[in-house]
């Protein structure tokens, strides 16, 4: 919650409440499991199963807290709702998990903020400067390093998994792979994270679910 702090007192949004209040309970938490002891031997399928589950509720619960507090919604359980169903949104994507799914949406927050992909993007910190090549016509052509670099990396994490599920990024993905010589896969799975951000925000704003008809 640090980052969208500091994002929120940069740009005066008025959302410094909720992430300022966020920030208790989330560091509570976070202290808590780093006092827990790690059992010796591996990790049996229903641990992995209920750590999921477990960081998929936390997740939630803390990330509907924000929407309560900067006024988005009447009631807790109204965010808490909007939270849920937006990760339902998100999951439905081939290769997109509840990690990834409920990452996106708390960093994001409310869709609505943002007028269009554009600029979720350039929270994202996936754009680049106008007088620069969206498509990087050179392999050298950097992108900003301004943005939310949580929510950059969920998108880039997020994308690199959705090339290995659905034919049109994994297509799109290997396009741009094949355009340079050098940064081949840094550079194609840029783009394919930026490409990702488009159907993201599409899903959210809609609160439809992902069908490959309407991937965008």
């Amino acid at each position: 919650m640090i980052l969208p702090l500091l994002v929120s007192l940069i740009y005066g949004d008025g959302d410094t409440r909720g992430f300022l209040y966020t920030m208790i309970p989330a560091g509570i938490i976070g202290f808590a499991l780093m006092k827990v002891k790690q059992k010796q031997g591996r990790m049996s399928s229903r641990d992995g199963y209920f750590i999921v589950a477990a960081a998929w509720i936390i997740i939630s619960l803390i990330g509907a807290m924000p929407l309560y507090i900067n006024g988005g919604f009447p009631t807790y359980w109204n965010a808490l709702f909007e939270i849920v169903s937006e990760v339902q949104c998100l999951k439905s994507i081939p290769g997109i998990g509840v990690v990834y799914a409920a990452g996106i949406v708390a960093e994001i927050g409310q869709i609505e903020r943002f007028e269009n992909e554009a600029q979720l993007a350039k929270y994202c910190g996936l754009y680049w400067k106008k007088n620069q090549s969206g498509n990087f016509e050179s392999e050298r052509t950097p992108m900003t390093r301004t943005g939310n670099q949580y929510l950059r990396y969920y998108m880039v994490e997020a994308a690199n998994s959705i090339r290995r599920h659905e034919d049109s990024y994994r297509l799109y993905y290997q396009k741009k792979y094949d355009e340079v010589p050098k940064f081949k896969h840094k550079r194609a799975l840029v783009l394919t994270a930026r490409k990702f951000v488009r159907l993201v925000d599409t899903l959210l704003r809609n609160r439809q679910l992902y069908t490959p008809e309407r991937s965008v």
